[in-house]
């Protein structure tokens, strides 16, 4: 959900500049997501832990759209998420923010674990739940925001979107929903 269909990003990186001291430098993207000082951590975790944030995370155009490409090709649309363990409430609204982005009867899965959940198709923006998911699902199809920082990890059944390929992303659908099971993608 976060980073492939709700703005994560572009929220924590706007929370985190109205934290920021006013001889600190600008929080690098990178420095936010591998392994952060523990004062950005602190910043962040206080974010997350801000009632209403997750629910009120902007939808992401091109996620969107692929959503609606693989709704109207007949797929069931389930999100699959990570819930932050101290964070219990946030479950709550990202199931609220799929019921009111995505339709109330929109599936929605809480995991520490997205390669134990069977489906021909899995998009995400993180490359380690993609490729445990595609360790057991060996015929699937794979699709990642362009904008996603493992743009450059090589798998034949993956594919990166942006604006520019949603029309490969529907034959890439319809060729996911239309193979006869075990048929290699």
């Amino acid at each position: 959900m976060d980073g492939t269909l709700a703005d994560y990003v572009s929220a924590m990186k706007r929370d985190m500049e109205s934290m920021r001291g006013p001889r600190e430098p600008e929080a690098d993207e990178n420095e936010l997501w591998n392994d952060p000082e523990p004062h950005i951590k602190a910043r962040k975790d206080i974010i997350e832990k801000k009632p209403g944030w997750w629910r009120d995370l902007e939808p992401m155009k091109t996620g969107m759209e692929v959503v609606k490409i693989a709704r109207e090709l007949g797929f069931e649309i389930r999100v699959l998420t990570k819930g932050p363990n101290d964070v219990p409430y946030a479950w709550a609204e990202k199931l609220e923010w799929c019921q009111e982005h995505l339709g109330k009867d929109t599936q929605v899965t809480i995991t520490r674990d997205k390669s134990t959940v069977y489906g021909r198709v899995l998009v995400d923006d993180y490359w380690p739940f993609m490729k445990g998911w595609l360790e057991n699902r060996k015929h699937g199809l794979g699709l990642m925001p362009g904008d996603s920082d493992d743009k450059d990890v090589p798998h034949p059944n993956v594919t990166h979107y942006d604006d520019s390929n949603l029309d490969e992303v529907k034959k890439l659908l319809i060729r996911a929903r239309d193979r006869e099971d075990n048929e290699p993608f």
